[in-house]
């Protein structure tokens, strides 16, 4: 990371406007003070060259080496550290959420940093620990020594835990925190942006208007039909077709108006010797109006398909986990085990109450195996790319009738402890500073408060039992 960058990210999560010279001494006044650093003058060091604090912010001159070379010391840097937190931190801008997306913008792009130091500014930002998060990241930008360590908190040694557990939230980020999502957000299939497609159509097929063709289009079309002996017929909108349509209106409010299924004019030619292939014929605004319903009852279809599966898990949430290695070298048998409370957990108990015809319909309809999947993202691997699938528990769903006979496959090994489902899943290899992605999102009926979880993996030498809050 380049000193400069550093320092415009420093000016930019600053509440007030202040000059470079002013922040150099809010960065280093700690050291200055503790170390009673002077000039060649004998006096207290203080930035107030302008022409010398803009060489050093350009990178023309390194910061002085008296300022620079405590910060081997891994107990200066907490109590740098703790400085910052009663004058730096203090005066950061009061929105945390700016502050996360500054600060990530700048991991997110800056390939001067090494991977895994990366790794750990990561989890320091998902922590919010912006005072040590900035203090390594001002070492990143003006040491060069390769001793320099990074202190990632001050009571927690990350060497001792390098696997923790992680979520991912709706857009797909990975996240310290365990992010409760909706069923919608869990598969990517949203309602509301097809009602507002098919709102849009309706309102463009009312806007159609058609213009009558003159007498001479008329009468040479006449000549045509009975030299040529073409059967013909009418073409009108199905009773279904205006039944779903209109059951679609009704729900939302909408007025379709007593022209909106007419199509006017619109014939289609029947096939004889000379003609082959039936083939329609009317004006073009006839024609397109025909087009434009025929799309929107598939629309309305694909709309009703996402209804059938909102009845059973609409009010579902789920949860999409994965593991990191923030460790310095691979890890193998990893092995995650959650503890989540019963009553919280969507399962085939609740899926079987439903109606059974929406069972066989959404059945029909959709994959659900598929649609809890993971997939793989750049920032994170998904587990059918990473290892292979040691244990596997057949989620079923009880048969209600003679046609619903489907399971959802929730590729984890599902066992009840207590008032707890327990779930078990094993990594087989995990690399450093990677993330990899859970087979499948676990459904939840409610929000747990907290869940407990387990790790345990060749290489780390003490079992992680920790519980998580779930936000």
């Amino acid at each position: 990371m380049k000193f400069k960058e550093y320092i415009g990210l420093i000016k930019r999560l600053l509440r007030d406007n202040v000059s470079n010279s002013d922040v150099l001494d809010l960065l280093f006044r700690y050291v200055i003070d503790k170390y009673r650093i002077q000039n060649k003058n004998g006096e207290p060091y203080a930035f107030d060259d302008k022409g010398n604090v803009s060489r050093i912010i350009n990178g023309e001159r390194n910061v002085p080496k008296e300022l620079t070379s405590h910060f081997n010391d891994n107990e200066i840097l907490i109590k740098i550290a703790d400085y910052w937190e009663t004058t730096l931190v203090k005066q950061l801008n009061d929105d945390a959420l700016f502050i996360y997306r500054e600060i990530r913008n700048i991991l997110d792009n800056d390939f001067y940093i090494h991977p895994s130091t990366k790794r750990i500014y990561y989890y320091l930002l998902a922590k919010k620990q912006f005072s040590v998060l900035l203090v390594n990241m001002l070492i990143e930008s003006v040491c060069t020594e390769k001793d320099v360590t990074l202190k990632v908190e001050k009571n927690d040694n990350i060497s001792d835990v390098t696997i923790c557990l992680n979520s991912i939230d709706k857009d797909n980020n990975v996240s310290n925190d365990i992010k409760l999502i909706k069923f919608e957000d869990v598969t990517g299939v949203h309602s509301s942006d097809k009602i507002e497609d098919i709102k849009r159509r309706i309102c463009e097929i009312k806007g159609i208007t058609n213009k009558e063709p003159d007498e001479g289009s008329k009468n040479r079309y006449e000549m045509l039909r009975r030299e040529l002996s073409i059967n013909e017929d009418k073409i009108v909108v199905s009773d279904t077709n205006q039944r779903l349509i209109s059951d679609f209106a009704k729900e939302h409010n909408i007025e379709l108006g007593y022209s909106f299924f007419d199509l006017w004019g619109l014939r289609i030619f029947r096939g004889n010797q000379r003609i082959k292939t039936a083939t329609r014929t009317g004006t073009d605004s006839e024609k397109r109006k025909c087009k434009l319903i025929e799309e929107l009852c598939n629309k309305i279809k694909e709309y009703n398909k996402i209804t059938h599966l909102d009845v059973i898990f609409g009010s579902t949430y789920g949860i999409k986990l994965a593991i990191t290695n923030l460790g310095n070298r691979g890890d193998s048998k990893v092995r995650v085990g959650l503890f989540i409370p019963k009553k919280d957990v969507f399962t085939n108990e609740d899926i079987i109450r439903s109606n059974e015809w929406i069972l066989e319909t959404v059945r029909s309809s959709w994959n659900l195996d598929r649609l809890l999947t993971i997939e793989r993202n750049t920032d994170y691997m998904d587990y059918t790319e990473a290892c292979w699938l040691t244990k596997l528990n057949e989620y079923k769903i009880a048969r209600t009738g003679n046609y619903w006979n489907d399971y959802i496959i929730n590729p984890l090994y599902v066992d009840s402890k207590n008032d707890d489902m327990y779930f078990e899943l094993e990594f087989e290899k995990i690399m450093q500073n990677t993330t990899i992605a859970f087979p499948k999102a676990i459904l939840l009926k409610n929000k747990p408060n907290q869940i407990r979880y387990t790790i345990v993996s060749n290489n780390m030498p003490n079992k992680v039992d920790q519980f998580v809050e779930v936000v």
